[in-house]
């Protein structure tokens, strides 16, 4: 059975009622844990199963999240939560009054089922600080239905959003006849998609629908880039988030680096 000193230590936290499901079921040995599949977060590693149970895929992830180093005290900044729930009615009411009820302001909120068809996956970014970001979660914790709460703030995580954006063909190159500006706005309008790694999904004579699948700070740089074509109709998924795999602490990693691509000179 897991102590919850060296949980908290791999920087999760886990409920108070989804630790005593997790002391019920006697996790360790239900997750035949093997002596040497260990993670780098110091957390035995399961064995993968082919069903595995609402405790087993708790701890698959707590073993997949490596420390994050302590900060300072710091103003409102942009945090990320993932919390493991029961799939049934009214839990995500309970959260979302939870969150309301501290004032918070969500910048994104997305629930989907998981690989187990009794528990879903509810992905929260908002703003705000540390101090109230961990108060926060610990009324989280509370909350009967909740398995476990995950803070992906200061760790490195993959962050995917999609979109879907309608865009008009006709006002932009106002000055030139009709067709060739339906022609040449579509042509612009496909190259850009196909930079961002965009798919073209809808064409009529007078607008585009693109999908794009990547980075929310791409999916914004992407609309800012759409704007003087003329927005016809958006609407983007939410954040979807998931840790990176720990690596061994001598392995060296290229730091990814961000490029605007609205800053780039025209071609």
């Amino acid at each position: 059975m897991f102590a919850r000193s060296a949980i908290r230590a791999a920087g999760v936290a886990l409920p108070r009622s989804g630790a005593v499901r997790l002391a019920a079921h006697n996790v360790a040995p239900v997750c035949h844990i093997l002596h040497n599949n260990v993670s780098t977060t110091g957390l035995h590693k399961p064995a993968p199963f082919q069903n595995p149970s609402p405790e087993e895929v708790c701890q698959n992830i707590m073993s997949q999240i490596p420390q994050a180093k302590p900060k300072g005290p710091k103003s409102k900044e942009k945090r990320t939560f993932t919390v493991l729930v029961d799939n049934q009615p009214g839990v995500l009411s309970k959260i979302v009054d939870t969150i309301s009820a501290r004032g918070f302001n969500i910048d994104s909120l997305v629930v989907g089922r998981t690989n187990l068809k009794e528990m879903s996956r509810i992905t929260l970014v908002f703003y705000d600080t540390q101090h109230a970001s961990a108060q926060l979660s610990a009324q989280l914790e509370d909350l009967v239905p909740v398995w476990a709460v995950f803070d992906y703030t200061d760790i490195r995580v993959i962050e995917r959003e999609m979109l879907l954006v309608k865009v008009d063909l006709e006002k932009e190159n106002a000055d030139l006849p009709l067709r060739m500006r339906r022609d040449l706005n579509r042509r612009s309008l496909t190259e850009m998609a196909a930079l961002f790694g965009g798919i073209i999904q809808d064409v009529s004579h007078e607008n585009v629908t693109i999908e794009l699948s990547t980075k929310p700070q791409r999916i914004g740089t992407f609309m800012s880039l759409l704007k003087p074509y003329g927005i016809v109709e958006a609407t983007r998924s939410g954040v979807l988030t998931m840790a990176r795999s720990p690596v061994e602490p001598d392995y060296i990693q290229e730091e990814e680096v961000e490029v605007d691509l609205a800053s780039l000179p025209p071609s």
